[in-house]
């Protein structure tokens, strides 16, 4: 995962290894320069590279682990989308009666407190909309898939390749777009 993420940033990760006194992982990014407040910050650059924007798309994603939370959150945003986080299905209630409805939920399969399919279809009962959701899990049975695909949710396997889940923000994202027209 932080791999495929420094790759997707152009923050190359390095390894060194010695036997007998371990290992040391480290990430290469530049340093950080002082911007005017007239102009857009790096994040906001981020989402003036070629290829579509989503600028404005708002995007839940849920995870209990927030290292992952984190690096999701800094991949999705800098396409654009706006992002909140949750770890269970309170926080997730709390954020859209925060943040609002959001355009896309992106949930883990294994959660603290059930599945991410269940959280799911909890909060589109709770909320009355049938709100697009893909479901991120390490588990490859055809039971997990079948299930997901049959309330709609999409499945996509880990590790998440970025241009996998790009793609899949993109159809989502075109599907709104189109509907709104």
């Amino acid at each position: 995962i932080v791999d495929r993420i420094g790759r997707v940033l152009h923050h190359p990760v390095k390894l060194t290894s010695k036997l007998g006194r371990g290992t040391e992982f480290s990430i290469s990014m530049p340093r950080a320069q002082t911007v005017p407040h007239d102009q857009p910050s790096a994040l906001q650059s981020l989402s003036d590279r070629p290829g579509q924007s989503f600028n404005g798309f708002n995007v839940l994603c849920l995870d209990n682990e927030p290292k992952i939370l984190e690096g999701m959150a800094l991949l999705i945003s800098g396409w654009g989308c706006v992002v909140t986080s949750a770890a269970c299905l309170d926080d997730a209630g709390r954020a859209i009666d925060d943040a609002g409805m959001p355009d896309m939920l992106i949930a883990d399969y294994h959660l603290a407190e059930g599945t991410g399919i269940d959280v799911v279809l909890r909060l589109r009962d709770r909320y009355k909309r049938s709100i697009p959701a893909l479901l991120i899990t390490a588990d490859r049975t055809p039971e997990v898939r079948a299930e997901a695909e049959k309330h709609g949710i999409g499945v996509q396997h880990k590790p998440v390749r970025p241009a996998a889940l790009r793609a899949y923000v993109t159809q989502v994202f075109n599907t709104r777009s189109a509907a709104a027209e």
